[in-house]
């Protein structure tokens, strides 16, 4: 009666099943061993540095030719500015030698006297070369008693006859230019004067 009563205890608290078999089978544990090799190198210090020291060169050498290269890029730009600056100053100043010559060939080819000795129409060019080629107006600064001039020279030709034109001009108080003289020689005609000037044997000299 006993071991009856021991028995059900059992059942309950450890769920054992009558008439029930266990087998209990142990795994063995298989251990993994892994044998890695590496290769080991002996890098000497000095060769280490000497690879340092070239892959440094290099950078150096390609900055170095890179600085170069933009400024090649940029006294290039400065050089183009620097000629476009020129030539707007010469081309658009009224300043400019050019500008004075337009003005003063107007004045010529508009005045009684030359048209009446020379013939119309009237042309005006600059200095020939041995081609036959016209090139730019003569011209010439010089500063006298502190004031700035410019000379300048050119060619008339009408239907008749030729002349040749001699033009002064002088810094104002301004800062502007302003006729000195504007004379036209004629050959065996003498002077025709456009501006009042004094010093008539200084361009009879030039």
């Amino acid at each position: 009666m006993a071991s009856t009563i021991l028995s059900r205890i059992l059942q309950k608290r450890y769920l054992i099943i009558p008439n029930t078999s266990y087998c209990l089978s142990v795994n063995p544990k298989h251990n993994a061993w892994y044998s890695t090799k590496k290769s080991i190198t002996n890098v000497e210090p000095n060769e280490t540095n000497n690879k340092i020291q070239i892959g440094t060169a290099e950078v150096v050498k390609e900055n170095l030719k890179s600085a170069g290269q933009l400024g090649i890029i940029i006294s290039g730009i400065g050089i183009t500015a620097l000629i476009l600056y020129t030539l707007f100053s010469e081309l658009f100043s009224s300043e400019s030698p050019d500008a004075i010559y337009s003005k003063a060939r107007v004045r010529c080819m508009e005045h009684p006297k030359l048209i009446d000795l020379l013939g119309a129409p009237i042309k005006a060019y600059g200095d020939e070369t041995n081609r036959r080629r016209r090139r730019r107006i003569s011209h010439m600064y010089y500063i006298k008693d502190g004031i700035e001039y410019m000379k300048l020279k050119f060619y008339l030709e009408g239907a008749r006859r030729r002349g040749t034109a001699f033009v002064e001009v002088k810094k104002n108080e301004s800062n502007k230019f302003e006729y000195s003289y504007l004379y036209v020689m004629v050959k065996h005609f003498g002077l025709i004067k456009i501006e009042p000037n004094e010093d008539v044997a200084d361009i009879q000299q030039d």
